[in-house]
């Protein structure tokens, strides 16, 4: 390669770089040659609608309290399987209405002296 054939490379691309400054400019929103840039006349622009006005939300209803369960949830009847509800400080037989009172660890008929086991939460009573 001669030196006279780098410096007529050199020229072509001297002279190239402000077309190609132009071209560049055009993606950064310089105006190019040809492309008018205009305003909207007045009066066209939409407005932008005020937001609505500021409604805090109603009350929400307090929730009920969860029930306070007893600390004897009833007694177990293992004869009949049947279940006997925690009622007051005994237990009651559903089916008759019997109270049975506690006795130690469970609930006893008076009438008959039969024992129940209690079935109470991590134990009997």
């Amino acid at each position: 390669m001669s030196c006279n054939s780098g410096i007529r490379i050199l020229l072509v691309i001297l002279c190239l770089l402000p077309l190609a400054g132009n071209a560049l400019g055009a993606d950064a929103g310089a105006p190019r040659s040809g492309e008018l840039y205009q305003l909207s006349p007045p009066g066209t622009l939409q407005k932008i609608p005020a937001p609505p006005p500021y409604k805090p939300m109603p009350a929400q209803p307090t929730p009920a309290p969860a029930p306070i369960l007893p600390g004897h949830r009833g007694a177990l009847n293992p004869k009949t399987g049947e279940f006997y509800p925690a009622h007051g400080e005994g237990v009651i037989n559903p089916r008759t209405g019997e109270f049975y009172p506690p006795s130690g660890s469970g609930y006893f008929n008076p009438r008959t002296g039969e024992y129940f086991p209690g079935n109470a939460p991590g134990g009997s009573k």
